[in-house]
């Protein structure tokens, strides 16, 4: 058995006592850049076209996969000893991930074989409504959607539809208060 150095606990404990900034415009700027880059590897791996939605693998909300590669930069920047994460510190963090989807990717063709590609045709007519809209105008806040949907529904049924919907990973916010559709429901 082997014991490591006791230097290796006290690394560990120095880097996490490390102070990492993450300057404001970089958050920003990075959570599109990041939205773009994981709509990439959905189509580098089309087993996960369907994980781009809220909770799958590749969750494109602002507080999914694009926030998590975000702390991940941060991580790696405090075990660097770096005092601000960089453009380059997301750049590895995303690399570091992509890197990592083969193995994620042979795991998931093991639990799941017989996944298919991503359809609204077992989603309510309400659901196909609200894509629509965003699919024909482009993203757009929930208070838009319901003010241009609400003569065909009430504002409470619109409320829950949107967000079945949005739990369910057919939309996804995309910056704060704005909303899309996933990506690939627009081929």
């Amino acid at each position: 058995m082997y014991d490591p150095s006791p230097d290796v606990p006290k690394f560990i404990i120095a880097t996490h006592l490390v102070p990492v900034s993450l300057p404001a415009s970089l958050y920003e700027s990075s959570l599109g850049y990041l939205q773009e880059k994981i709509t990439e590897i959905s189509y580098k791996y089309p087993q996960f076209r369907a994980e781009l939605g809220r909770g799958g693998i590749l969750d494109l909300d602002i507080h999914g996969k694009p926030l998590s590669l975000l702390h991940l930069g941060l991580s790696d920047g405090r075990s660097n000893s770096q005092v601000e994460v960089t453009r380059q510190t997301i750049e590895n963090a995303l690399s570091i991930y992509d890197r990592n989807m083969d193995n994620t990717l042979a795991i998931w063709q093991d639990a799941f074989p017989g996944d298919g590609k991503l359809d609204f045709s077992g989603t309510a007519p309400e659901q196909r409504r609200i894509a629509g809209y965003i699919y024909h105008h482009g993203p757009a806040t929930r208070e838009q959607m319901y003010e241009a949907l609400k003569n065909e529904m009430s504002r409470d049924s619109f409320y829950r539809w949107w967000k079945d919907l949005y739990d369910h990973g057919g939309i996804y916010e995309k910056v704060p208060g704005i909303f899309d559709i996933v990506p690939h429901y627009r081929e």
